[in-house]
């Protein structure tokens, strides 16, 4: 009997000292997962310095885009009043405002047989031999208007305003119909016009003479 009481305290204090290992090893293995290693405690500092530096404002480079994004929409602001304010818009200085005289017939009236000679003169000269080029066109028909317009003001139709159009295009034995229409007084306004053809272009210039009473 005494030595079956003696094995089986001895397989007790066995049992017991097993629970005791395992209980001390489970205890170890969970304290290493808790306590952070010093490789866990940088990255751990990382993020939170991190998260402080995001959560505390915008950045210096945000700051500066939006300054410069402020400036630009401002002046673009100060650009869109100037340009609806009468006060800031400058007029040319070649521009004679002329009182008004009260008169409703002008001294001088417009001559249309005289402003066509002039018409068939300028572009007669121009258009003579030229074949049609849609590049130099454009061009071309600002520096007849111009020409024309410069010889009719030399004629002192005084208190006239004078329009001058030109429609130039290419000759391949098309029709075309070119009309106007223009509220004015048949008694003082007139105009005069003239066509040219040649084998290579058409064109057609007018000029619109418009007392300004």
């Amino acid at each position: 009997m005494s030595t079956r009481i003696m094995k089986r305290l001895s397989l007790a204090v066995n049992n017991e000292d097993g629970e005791r290992k395992t209980a001390g090893s489970t205890s170890d293995a969970t304290l290493r997962a808790t306590v952070p290693t010093p490789d866990r405690k940088k990255s751990v500092v990382g993020s939170i310095s991190s998260g402080r530096n995001s959560t505390s404002g915008p950045s210096i480079v945000g700051l500066m885009a939006s300054k410069r994004f402020a400036k630009r929409l401002s002046s673009k602001v100060q650009l869109n009043r100037e340009e609806t304010q009468g006060s800031s818009l400058q007029l040319p200085t070649n521009l004679t405002l002329k009182e008004p005289t009260y008169r409703m017939e002008p001294g001088v009236k417009f001559k249309s047989s005289t402003v066509e000679n002039l018409i068939k003169e300028t572009v007669d000269y121009r258009l003579d031999g030229m074949r049609y080029n849609k590049k130099i066109t454009p061009n071309l028909c600002k520096i007849m208007t111009d020409d024309i317009k410069e010889k009719v003001k030399k004629l002192n139709y005084d208190r006239y305003k004078i329009v001058c159009l030109i429609q130039m295009g290419e000759n391949k034995n098309q029709g075309m119909v070119a009309s106007s229409r223009c509220q004015w007084d048949p008694k003082t306004d007139t105009y005069a016009t003239y066509a040219y053809q040649n084998k290579h272009l058409f064109c057609t210039a007018t000029v619109y003479g418009i007392y300004n009473e």
